[in-house]
């Protein structure tokens, strides 16, 4: 593991015809991702998956199967944007101050349950996402508008090709 990076995971969601679920940000405007978040100590990055999943979108880890996961860690490091230039503290609580980046274990998984049971609102003082859609593989990098992110699934994309 790289030092100075937080461990994360993250989920790529496919529906059964192979379409990717995409989440906006709550916290910056049209911007797109898919769910993630670190690991607690001791927590392996399966259960850590399963447990995002369910604390960002309530998708149950019952309604999904897992289909891959990447070979690597895939590192990546924050953008200045997320940094108050007076302060220097962190703009979104989310990351955690003390880190450059992160580096994720990303899962592909195909959800099998029912949309209506995706929500936002469960822990309304975390509350990561404000909305969802599906987009088709090749339609998904230019959904992004992290583009400190897009070297990132660009490998998780590579790496998931064969079941997309």
């Amino acid at each position: 593991m790289k030092k100075g990076f937080r461990i994360a995971v993250g989920i790529m969601i496919i529906d059964k015809d192979k379409n990717i679920y995409l989440f906006e940000r709550s916290d910056l405007e049209n911007t797109w991702q898919c769910p993630e978040g670190g690991l607690g100590a001791g927590e392996n990055a399966l259960d850590g998956a399963m447990r995002e999943l369910n604390e960002e979108v309530r998708i149950k880890k019952e309604d999904v199967n897992v289909i891959a996961e990447t070979k690597e860690y895939i590192p990546y490091i924050f953008t200045d944007s997320f940094i108050d230039k007076k302060t220097g503290e962190w703009k979104n609580t989310t990351n955690k101050k003390g880190y450059i980046g992160q580096q994720k274990k990303f899962f592909l998984v195909e959800f099998n349950g029912d949309e209506k049971t995706i929500h936002f609102d469960e822990y309304p003082e975390e509350i990561e996402f404000r909305s969802f859609k599906k987009v088709k593989k090749d339609n998904f990098l230019n959904e992004l508008n992290s583009d400190f992110k897009k070297d990132m699934y660009k490998t998780v994309l590579d790496e998931f090709k064969s079941f997309l």
